[in-house]
């Protein structure tokens, strides 16, 4: 055969990729000012997806690939806007053909321009996780605009919702979102026209107060003295050294405590509230050196949505002076203005000119009528009070849940996340058209001509302010007002918290559950206490309480002391008898009876097979959505366990007589084998002295060893045979609660590979979610800082997403984790620290169920 014949086909790729690009098609709508141009690219056999970015002449470069690829090279459309003018455009990360010769080429029709709008809206969904806000608007848009209202492709669904973890169910999250109720906001919608309802007229949630006076008993707790100038129904938080806190919470406590709170969850978007909070009360950072003590009270828990926030401090006095006296004075700020005043050595800043009036009337009255005066705050203070090692205390009172969830809050939240959605949609309209047409006018009226904006959307009010949207009654999206209580309601809004109302009650017929919360800081080590008075009896705490039968204290005052270091405990009361007494095996029942009623799991070091939550420590607190709709979260380590890993289970002995001779009896086969089935198959050898070695088999196919021992005052079974005696060496002390869970990622080894996989998926589904959040810039070729920019300006915070991590392209792969649908594994360098735990050598959480509350502590200590 001739060579060149061969050679041909290379020779004519390769002079190809080297000739211009040539526009083979055009469509330009008039209206909008857009022109959509297609060239065409052939990709040879092999050859990866190029990352193409529009260096000048188009923007918005997608590729759309055939709609059957065969064997062979692949003809691949390229589709973009043309820059009004230019001639010419250049390219890269298209294998030497970066020119591209715009002129020329045929008429085509709108086919062209909404080809090119499916290709963007692919590229709006790139990543995982919720998207932004602006997708869902921009997709609404670009439906009216290109496709008749028409929906041109599947969305992504959305996460359903997770069940609580064991982290939030033993740390008490779970308990205080619970009382809270913040994700459950009012559903409805106005319906025909009918009477306004006066606000006063609606009943709230109708829960009697506890007994505060009699509880209190006639003790006098130490009150923090800034407590007497906060209202009784204010969220409060204490500060008894702002300085010390933030250092502290910079020194490893802030980084652990972000992701915790967002365990379970994708991306992280950084808001900044200490900086925002500082910028709306018109002060400096620099003022927090001078400060020896704070108090601050909010009205709500909407940090984010917009809410008004007073602090009260103790400030020295040469910075005191610097507020000056007399009157209460107005400073401008980004959010609008803000109040200030000085009586003496105290500072009152506040968002609000009201709240600012209400604590100086407080301060002027020596705190009569205050929250620190009241009887239910002392009764809370016996419980949890702050410590000299307190770094942030606070405290949700029942007159503040009770106007939390009163009729005045959810009409008003719902009235706020209606504004929120209006002003999103206006915003959507806003970024759309100035990545469409860069330069041109962003008026609403123009919008609204353009088609840009919805035609029955109110946008009354509404204008666009420095790059983001504000309106004249709710501020900007990035810092919008609370609501104000209004006199009157919509008959239907009234309906709406009806209806939220009666679902509430049903789980709070007694009392209101106040809650406190205390953050501590001594040399390394951080501790989250939370006391919640009283616990509720319809919540997922009830199941918890139903297996575990948690006894008086000290319950678990003592724990295995293990002979070699574990990687995760777990400290339970068990009751035995009514788990196993129906046992069909009568010696089982004997072992029993000698036994107390606790169990203490230890996860060893070992590279596990089948992997719960995915081989990290960290899977024990990770949310368990199937388990927990059964009720069983709590026992998936339990359960799944022996089936993955090395674990061993401590359980105390408390008739030593009565064990040693039910372990007698229980090396015995025949007994052993009284009352099972017979396809399941059990055999027992004793080793040199006591340890037995128990052999289960199913059907001859599965088989499962175990071995059991009497350590010194422990029955020790451990699913692994080849661990040499002694597994545990005495007891050792400890708080004094009804389950414990110790996680210590600092003793990994042979586990550390599957741990080190498990926090990189967890990584990289939170990098892809924040790479979807900034999507719709990054489809419009903005690089990764400048979108961070944009979301900053429309939404106030941005992902954390480096700008290092992404490659170039409308549709950027993640250069670390690749993409969902082809991921990447990088490989862990020696010593590197990783994961949830990274900076963090043990955490530990204790969990007590009190006759009248929740006690729980999450504690956790730097390397």
């Amino acid at each position: 055969m001739n060579p060149l014949r061969l050679a041909v086909p290379f020779l004519s790729l390769a002079l190809a990729a080297q000739a211009p690009l040539r526009t083979v098609a055009r469509y330009r709508d008039a209206a909008l000012g857009l022109e959509v141009v297609r060239t065409e690219l052939v990709l040879p056999t092999g050859q990866p997806w190029p990352q193409v970015v529009a260096v000048a002449g188009v923007r918005q470069v997608f590729l759309v690939p055939p709609a059957q690829a065969g064997p062979g090279p692949r003809t691949v459309a390229v589709l973009a806007l043309r820059v009004p003018g230019a001639r010419t455009a250049r390219l890269e990360g298209i294998p030497g053909a970066q020119a591209w010769d715009l002129e020329g080429g045929k008429t085509g029709d709108r086919s062209l321009l909404e080809q090119w709008a499916r290709a963007r809206a692919r590229a709006w969904e790139q990543g995982a996780g919720d998207p932004s806000p602006l997708v869902a608007g921009f997709r609404a848009i670009q439906n009216r605009l290109f496709f008749g209202g028409r929906e041109p492709g599947p969305v992504a669904p959305r996460r359903r919702d997770e069940g609580p973890s064991l982290l939030s169910l033993l740390g008490g999250r779970a308990a205080v979102q619970e009382t809270l109720q913040l994700d459950r906001g009012l559903e409805g919608a106005p319906g025909a026209a009918a009477p306004r309802v006066s606000l006063a007229s609606i009943p709230g949630i109708t829960v009697a107060a506890h007994p505060w006076a009699e509880m209190l008993g006639g003790r006098q707790p130490a009150v923090p003295a800034l407590a007497l100038c906060v209202p009784p129904d204010r969220a409060f938080l204490y500060l008894p050294d702002p300085a010390a806190a933030l250092d502290g919470l910079a020194g490893g406590g802030a980084a652990f405590l972000a992701r915790v709170s967002a365990f379970g969850r994708q991306g992280t978007l950084d808001r900044d509230l200490i900086a925002r909070a500082l910028e709306d009360l018109g002060v400096r950072r620099s003022l927090l050196g001078a400060v020896s003590s704070a108090a601050v009270f909010l009205p709500d828990l909407n940090l984010l949505g917009g809410t008004d926030l007073t602090v009260v401090a103790e400030l020295t006095p040469v910075a005191a002076a610097l507020f000056g006296t007399g009157a209460p004075k107005a400073v401008a700020t980004p959010r609008g203005e803000a109040w200030r005043a000085r009586e003496g050595g105290r500072v009152f800043l506040s968002t609000s000119r009201a709240e600012l009036d209400r604590a100086l009337a407080l301060h002027r009255a020596g705190g009569q009528g205050s929250l620190g005066a009241s009887d239910e705050f002392k009764v809370m203070l016996t419980h949890l009070a702050p410590t000299e090692a307190t770094r942030a205390y606070a405290y949700l009172s029942d007159p503040f849940i009770r106007r939390l969830v009163g009729p005045a809050q959810r009409i008003g939240q719902m009235r706020q996340a209606a504004a929120r959605r209006d002003l999103e949609a206006v915003a959507a309209a806003v970024e759309l058209r100035r990545l469409d047409a860069p330069g041109s006018p962003l008026d609403l009226p123009t919008l609204r001509k353009l088609g840009y904006l919805e035609p029955g959307l109110d946008v009354s009010g509404f204008s666009v302010q420095d790059g983001g949207v504000a309106s004249r009654v709710w501020g900007r999206l990035d810092r919008m007002r609370p609501p104000a209580p209004p006199a009157e309601v919509e008959a239907w809004e009234a309906q709406a918290y009806e209806a939220f109302r009666a679902n509430y009650s049903q789980y709070w017929s007694r009392y209101f559950d106040p809650i406190a919360l205390r953050l501590e800081a001594r040399d390394g080590a951080y501790g989250l206490d939370t006391f919640i008075l009283p616990l509720l009896d319809q919540s997922a705490y009830r199941q918890l309480r139903q297996f575990l039968k948690p006894g008086p204290l000290p319950a678990l005052a003592a724990a295995p002391r293990w002979a070699r270091p574990q990687v995760a405990t777990l400290s339970l009361p068990v009751d035995w008898a009514g788990l196993l007494g129906r046992s069909p095996v009568p010696v089982l029942r004997e072992l029993l009876g000698a036994l107390g009623g606790e169990a203490h799991l230890a996860f060893l070091d070992a590279a596990p097979v089948l992997q719960v939550g995915g081989g990290s420590p960290a899977g024990l607190l990770a949310t368990q959505d199937r388990l927990a709709q059964g009720g069983l979260l709590f026992l998936a380590p339990l359960l799944l366990g022996p089936l993955t890993r090395p674990v061993a289970l401590a359980i105390p002995v408390r008739d030593p007589a009565a064990a040693r001779e039910g372990f007698a009896r229980l090396a015995q086969s025949a007994a052993l084998r009284q009352g099972l089935p017979r396809e399941l198959e059990w055999r027992v050898h004793q080793e040199t002295g006591q340890r037995l070695i128990l052999s289960a088999s199913l059907l001859g196919l599965v088989t499962l060893r175990f071995s059991l021992d009497l350590e010194d005052g422990w029955l020790v079974v451990c699913n692994d045979t080849s661990q040499t005696a002694p597994l545990v060496s005495g007891s050792a002390p400890r708080a004094a609660s009804h389950a414990a869970l110790s996680l210590r990622p600092c003793d990994l080894n042979l586990g550390l590979p599957a741990a080190w996989q498990a926090a990189v998926e967890g990584q990289a589904d939170r990098a892809w979610a924040e790479q979807r959040w900034l999507s719709p810039w990054l489809a419009s070729g903005l690089d990764v800082e400048a979108a961070k920019d944009r979301s900053r300006r429309v939404f106030g915070g941005a992902p954390l997403l480096p700008a290092a991590d992404l490659g170039p392209g409308s549709t950027p792969r993640n250069l670390r984790y690749g993409t969902p649908w082809r991921p990447l594994l990088p490989v862990r360098k020696p010593g590197e620290d990783f994961g949830l735990f990274e900076g963090v050598r043990e955490v530990r959480v204790d969990m007590t169920f009190e006759e009248d509350g929740l006690r729980t502590r999450v504690g956790w200590t730097a390397p």
